[in-house]
């Protein structure tokens, strides 16, 4: 792929100015009965996962994925979560191994919330490890559901995704630079305990069926514009509001999705 400076048409995914993390900080405060607690030091946990290489020749580096894992891990450490685990180019099996690591670490009791950051090559609903193996995005979330994760229970959870969900294109364009994968038709089961999942708040980079763009330098305008929103209203305004300001902010060629599952209350940070 040819540098950020060369693409076809930068106007319509524009190349972000150099971003530098500096957060408005809260003075106010705001929690229950409107809004989930969220008043913990730290504020919660977080996790932070990037897969930039892998082993098969077929897949492309994630060039520039290392400044998205470097923004949001600094942004969220300015508002007051504590970086716990960071994955970085992992197999499957240490993907799992961190996942369970992490879930168990005893910060989740003491804390009023959770982030949990993956970013790699995928399809719809999978994203893919370094050595090519595939973990689901609802596997990822499962792991801190009230059964597999009780000290969460009650509390607001917070995923982003930062993947291709498909291979069609938002627009068309001499040169892109995607987080694809070559899709594989595998059967998963459908059914699910609905009482076992609450509090989760779900962000996508992209639409599903739809590829997630990406420079190779600056990393993904989702997660610039994610930083940028954050940095100035994350201390005053609920994450419903500020997801839509990250949809509007976003070049019009990549919409995204957000999915709520149980959650009840605004969320603050």
């Amino acid at each position: 792929m040819e540098p950020d400076t060369v693409l076809g048409d930068s106007s319509l995914i524009p190349v972000p100015e150099p971003l530098t993390i500096m957060v408005t900080p809260c003075t106010e405060i705001q929690g229950p009965p409107e809004a989930y607690r969220n008043q913990s030091n730290p504020r919660g946990a977080l996790l932070v996962a990037n897969y930039s290489s892998f082993d098969s020749p077929d897949s492309k580096p994630r060039l520039g994925s290392e400044a998205d894992a470097e923004h949001i891990t600094e942004l969220f450490r300015q508002i007051g979560y504590e970086n716990t685990k960071t994955i970085v180019d992992a197999t499957k099996q240490d993907t799992g191994k961190a996942l369970l690591e992490f879930r168990n670490e005893k910060i989740h009791a003491e804390v009023d919330s959770l982030v949990v950051v993956f970013m790699s090559h995928g399809a719809e609903e999978y994203m893919c490890t370094t050595d090519g193996e595939i973990i689901y995005d609802q596997e990822v979330i499962e792991y801190f559901n009230n059964v597999n994760c009780p000290a969460l229970k009650g509390k607001p959870k917070y995923f982003i995704f930062q993947h291709c969900r498909g291979k069609k294109e938002h627009i068309v364009r001499a040169y892109k630079m995607i987080d694809n994968k070559t899709s594989r038709k595998i059967s998963v089961p459908r059914k699910r305990n609905r009482r076992e999942l609450s509090d989760v708040y779900v962000c996508y980079s992209t639409l599903p069926g739809f590829v997630s763009y990406r420079y190779d330098v600056h990393g993904s305008p989702y997660i610039d514009r994610i930083c940028r929103v954050f940095m100035e209203e994350a201390h005053r305004k609920e994450i419903d509001t500020l997801m839509k300001r990250v949809e509007k902010a976003m070049p019009e060629a990549q919409p995204t999705e957000i999915r709520r599952l149980g959650f009840k209350s605004d969320f603050l940070f």
